[in-house]
């Protein structure tokens, strides 16, 4: 069908036979589409959405997090979008969890709250409490609770990155997380731990042993990236490739390998995760998992806004796909 019959059928316009209205409804509700108007209200509905980020990284790296790691910013923009759309105001809030929970909810008169990232137990045991809309994303997609969630298989995007590698012929995969070690094995994130354990699994579809000391962690930057690039070619000049488990982080590892004179990717293979904007444009192109976060923000907005709209909290899980992006910094390993 043309576009301009779907879009008529959609928004309620133009004629079209019953068939054919008939076709296009079932098939939007089959795939799970949520209307969102192209013209956006006159005045904003009461009640702001929250946007939550991860408490645990203190006041002091709030700004920090947003500037180092793109990601955020245009998960966040993605969000304010559809939220703009559907005639509601965002509040980019910060949680400190020493604070009251209620208090703190009520200081900012928020209808619903996006939680981005991972967050303390306590603020999932006090949001249970409440009868505030929650939709989660990422880390927190796997704390249980009457929440609804938009999530990626983390597991598999760090699958599908490995195994690109594996079937270009690298058999000596390094694997890079945004978490200092030894913390991260002790005490995995749920993110990061999916992600290994993907690596872990298409290495192992392979025949390709594991190997504990081709695991490097560091902060979440593209500075964390440099040093545990540079922690891998002064440690083995048998690595031949690595995935990282952020674009940022691929960032630093790219600087990293220019320094040391291994050319990316006749030389040394990276693949990345995120797929930021950024991604295509740095010397190499990077390759890396796209996660769809435009899609992941949209979804998150619209499933707390049918929540403070019905009056009804729900729990609803989405799982928004992820691809493979095939760019210029991965190829065969050196003969």
């Amino acid at each position: 069908m043309s576009i301009a019959t779907v879009s008529n059928i959609l928004n309620g316009a133009g004629k079209a036979s019953d068939e054919t209205r008939a076709r296009v409804l079932a098939l939007a509700r089959d795939v799970g589409y949520v209307h969102v108007p192209g013209k956006r209200r006159s005045r904003p509905k009461s009640g702001a959405v929250g946007i939550a980020l991860p408490a645990l990284l203190g006041r002091s790296r709030w700004e920090t997090l947003l500037a180092h790691n793109p990601y955020f910013s245009e998960l966040i923009a993605n969000i304010e979008e559809t939220a703009d759309h559907l005639g509601y105001q965002t509040c980019l809030a910060p949680y400190d969890p020493e604070q009251e929970l209620e208090a703190w909810l009520r200081e900012r008169k928020l209808g619903g709250l996006l939680l981005v990232g991972r967050h303390p137990e306590a603020v999932f045991e006090a949001l249970a409490r409440t009868d505030l809309p929650v939709t989660v994303l990422d880390g927190s997609a796997a704390q249980p609770g009457p929440f609804s969630s938009v999530g990626i298989d983390d597991r598999q995007g760090a699958y599908l990155a490995t195994k690109h590698l594996l079937d270009l012929g690298h058999r000596r995969i390094a694997f890079a997380e945004g978490v200092p070690y030894p913390k991260a094995l002790q005490q995995p994130l749920h993110v990061y731990h999916a992600r290994r354990e993907g690596y872990r699994k298409a290495l192992a579809d392979l025949g390709v042993p594991f190997r504990q000391d081709w695991l490097f962690g560091g902060d979440l930057s593209p500075e964390g990236g440099y040093q545990i690039g540079r922690s891998i070619f002064l440690e083995s000049n048998t690595i031949t490739a690595v995935v990282a488990t952020a674009d940022i982080l691929a960032v630093g590892l790219l600087r990293a390998a220019h320094e040391r004179a291994r050319q990316v990717p006749a030389a040394f293979s990276i693949v990345g995760f995120d797929n930021i904007h950024t991604s295509a444009y740095i010397g190499p192109g990077l390759t890396t998992i796209d996660q769809n976060v435009r899609e992941k923000g949209a979804c998150a907005v619209r499933l707390v806004v049918e929540q403070m709209e019905s009056g009804q909290r729900f729990a609803r899980h989405v799982e928004v796909p992820i691809a493979l992006v095939r760019r210029q910094s991965t190829a065969p390993p050196p003969a």
